[in-house]
């Protein structure tokens, strides 16, 4: 059945009290009749990231005419009553609150981009309408940072004073997290408006930012310094808030962070000596350093990351500047329990795999903010871009390795420069080339034996280079 496209239009209508009757307010459950019809959708319109202000009233920020992951929609109407049930592409919106002809949702992540079904749903029936949803991508080169949809399409570029340090996004997809130096500085950006802008600047402890990660399944993120860790609290969509600073146990160089899924531990390693530490979100505990490549006195731990289910770290290891001088090493993983402490486990080596450049995990379907945190079951997959080091010729690869079946090559491309994501329920992994100064963008269907599709992103090449997409 051929669904009704309705008109998607930008809210300022509604901040002008031409189209929605006035201001956004929200109303209590109690206050509005029960259904008694089956819904009716009249108009979607996007809300951009609202602020609710005391008195239930929502300021509408960051309004154009492109449903993004994280933002907020208007679906306007009748007969939704008091409780009703919102999915887009076939996953439950979080809803942020009923107001007068219509409730207000977000768009939530982890959905595929373009037409997809909003459905409302209550006991008496349901209505449908399609969204047009873009993924979108932020690519950091130098000091600046542009925003880019998943199939190529470029929206806008923001130019920073300092070059970018690290690069990540909030868990709903809505901001990007910026770290910049010279002071140490964390820079949240609205990616739900028509234009890039920077909402607000925070300061860090330390010297230089590190590395940033957000949660996958819970809304918290994390800026690694030099110094400090500095928790990030998403729970409140219009306005992020800033953990007191916690002071690093004894590292003397650290390199890398992860969070669990859930949020509820961190991981923080130090490649100088190959070891990582177990930290807590919540409490205090005498942390203990696990050296992750026992046996081994060569620099080679690159980074870590979490498995879906929160209860295992896999660390990448491979060879680096600081390691080649004392031969080349094979590339390997390692796999360690989670569980109170680290355990090193198993140890997987790659056969004819560069050394590591960038990681991501394909990770299960996100679940929405509010409902029960439920890990679906699956294939377990680390995704890898590879590069030669300490030779003439450069080379460069894309590595798909599963937990028992070993890496396989998915591209051998010595244009490939490092950055990587992956995104979406398809889980699609996105790659960048560095060729002849330009930058191009590569998309592979994660378990696909699709070709990968190119485009031709327009952006000259300034280093460094990094890419973040949607979850």
């Amino acid at each position: 059945m051929r669904l009704p496209q309705l008109s998607f239009v930008c809210s300022l209508l509604c901040l002008a009290l031409t189209s929605c009757g006035g201001p956004l307010r929200l109303v209590e459950p109690r206050m509005v009749p029960r259904a008694a019809t089956s819904p009716k959708i009249a108009e979607l319109v996007d809300l951009g990231i609202p602020t609710v202000t005391r008195n239930s009233v929502i300021a509408l920020t960051g309004r154009d005419e492109r449903a993004v992951i994280g933002e907020a929609l208007l679906i306007k109407g009748s007969g939704f009553g008091r409780q009703p049930s919102v999915s887009i592409g076939e996953t439950p919106a979080p809803l942020v609150g009923l107001v007068k002809g219509g409730l207000i949702v977000r768009v939530p992540w982890g959905i595929d981009g373009g037409q997809r079904r909003v459905r409302v749903s209550n006991h008496r029936g349901a209505a449908q309408a399609t969204l047009d949803v873009t993924r979108l991508l932020t690519i950091a080169t130098g000091s600046a940072l542009h925003l880019f949809s998943t199939s190529g399409a470029r929206f806008d570029t923001l130019a920073l004073s300092k070059p970018i340090a690290a690069l990540a996004m909030t868990t709903d997809g809505a901001r990007a997290l910026v770290g910049t130096n010279d002071p140490p500085t964390l820079a949240i950006i609205d990616l739900t408006a028509s234009k890039l802008k920077v909402e607000s600047r925070r300061s860090l402890p330390g010297k230089r930012v590190i590395a940033i990660a957000s949660a996958s399944h819970a809304p918290l993120g994390a800026v690694l310094t030099d110094t400090h860790i500095v928790l990030i609290d998403q729970r409140r969509a219009d306005a992020l808030a800033l953990y007191r600073p916690r002071p690093l146990p004894p590292i003397s160089l650290p390199t890398a962070i992860a969070l669990s899924p859930q949020g509820e531990q961190l991981v923080v390693t130090e490649r100088r000596s190959n070891r990582a530490w177990l930290i807590p979100v919540e409490g205090q505990a005498d942390v203990q350093p696990t050296d992750m490549l026992p046996g081994v006195a060569l620099e080679m731990l690159h980074s870590v990351r979490f498995a879906a289910d929160g209860k295992q770290v896999w660390a990448i290891a491979g060879d680096s500047l600081q390691s080649i001088s004392g031969g080349s090493q094979a590339t390997r993983i390692v796999a360690a329990s989670a569980t109170g402490s680290l355990t090193v486990g198993d140890t997987n080596t790659l056969p004819g795999i560069l050394a590591p450049s960038h990681v991501v995990v394909a990770r299960a379907d996100p679940t929405p903010p509010g409902t029960a945190i439920r890990i679906a079951k699956g294939n377990a997959a680390l995704y890898l871009t590879t590069r030669a080091i300490g030779k003439q010729t450069a080379k460069s690869q894309l590595v798909r390795w599963e937990a028992g079946a070993g890496p396989k090559v998915l591209l051998d491309d010595r244009s490939l420069c490092g950055p990587l994501a992956i995104a979406g329920k398809t889980q699609t992994v996105f790659a960048l080339t560095c060729d002849n100064n330009k930058i191009g963008l590569l998309a592979q269907k994660a378990w696909a034996s699709d070709p990968a599709q190119h485009s031709d992103l327009g952006l000259a090449l300034a280093k460094p280079v990094q890419l973040v997409s949607q979850p």
